[in-house]
């Protein structure tokens, strides 16, 4: 008993199905298939191209920002310099104005103190001399002596 798929005779429809089946997957994947995912690696060509330009443009824009941000830097580091020199050069002024100023009351108060230093001195020696004499004539008398004229 032989299958009746190897009989000779039947050979030629199985061939002709089998070619006309074949034909027709050809003709489906030709036709339908393959121009769709032709037309989707075209689309996604195309947007990654368009994504591609897009990342070149940000990428320039961030350069842009970078080389702007870098001299805005820069110019803060400048006048920042600028602002603690003016400032520091003000604290000098003011300290040499505030240093003369102490200076100057320094040496009139101890002008002042002088003054009265001295003031104080003579009244010191006037009444030193006045108890001295007081004391001497108190002695003179003690010791009997009559008075040495001055």
């Amino acid at each position: 008993m032989v299958l009746p798929q190897l009989e000779f005779a039947r050979y030629f429809s199985q061939i002709f199905w089998v070619i006309f089946f074949i034909g027709i997957l050809f003709c489906f994947f030709y036709f339908i298939i393959f121009p769709r995912f032709i037309s989707i690696v075209h689309l996604r060509q195309r947007e990654n191209h368009h994504i591609q330009k897009e990342i070149m443009h940000i990428e320039r824009e961030i350069i842009a920002l970078k080389n702007e941000m870098e001299t805005v830097i820069k110019d803060h580091e400048v006048f920042k310099l600028q602002k603690q020199n003016e400032l520091n050069n003000d604290l000098y002024k003011l300290s040499d104005e505030a240093n003369k100023k102490i200076s100057e009351e320094f040496k009139d108060k101890f002008k002042q103190l002088e003054k009265k230093l001295e003031a104080d001195r003579e009244e010191f020696f006037v009444h030193y001399k006045k108890d001295f004499d007081k004391e001497f004539k108190k002695v003179l008398k003690k010791l009997d002596i009559s008075e040495v004229k001055k």
